[in-house]
């Protein structure tokens, strides 16, 4: 059954000069509704940034971003009425993204067994500075800062996204900041007159 967001149109296809051979075909034509757009335009990039701080790969996070949108918009009239459907994305987003880690390690050991050492590729580097200090935090701390200060999520939000105690969302994040904060100080180019002026 087609939901508000879906016309269903009939169109009869010709196959060749005769008229004895007219095909119908059904086209589903996904139509946003106004409020999805809206919505879209603020929280699609927010999610993409997000993730990418999150997964540390920009591929993976836009393709996760990408599944996410399209099942709230599938699921719209359902998520926009949840109360935040901002959170319910990020967790099929990363839900997603965690599918794909899964077959990417599948697929790497199947690598390993099979193909020799000598042609196996590295991965390539990401990119030094910030990106590079947000990335060495341990998973759990990049993806509860990510809730926490990029998404602007609650603790007890973060907590019901990441299956964790509301305590320890708290704990977590405080041991992300001082994470930050040594890495932070420790940059050799920190008191660089050169740089900073």
């Amino acid at each position: 059954m087609a939901d508000d967001t879906t016309d269903l149109t009939a169109l009869e296809v010709d196959l060749d000069d005769r008229a004895d051979h007219l095909v119908r075909v059904v086209v589903r034509v996904v139509v946003p509704p106004p409020d999805f757009d809206g919505w879209y335009a603020t929280t699609a990039p927010r999610l993409l940034a997000s993730l990418t701080l999150v997964t540390g790969d920009p591929h993976a996070a836009a393709d996760a971003t990408a599944e996410a949108m399209a099942r709230a918009l599938e699921r719209w009239r359902r998520v926009r009425t949840l109360d935040a459907p901002e959170a319910w994305t990020y967790r099929v987003a990363v839900n997603v993204w965690k599918r794909q880690q899964r077959r990417t390690t599948l697929g790497r050991s199947l690598l390993r067994r099979t193909v020799p050492r000598s042609e196996q590729t590295s991965s390539a580097a990401l990119p030094v500075e910030l990106r590079e200090i947000v990335d060495s935090l341990p998973h759990r701390q990049r993806e509860v800062l990510v809730l926490r200060l990029v998404l602007g999520l609650s603790q007890a939000e973060t907590a019901a996204l990441t299956g964790i105690a509301e305590g320890t969302v708290a704990s977590t994040l405080s041991d992300a900041k001082r994470s930050l904060r040594t890495a932070l100080q420790d940059d050799p180019f920190q008191n660089d007159p050169e740089v900073t002026s």
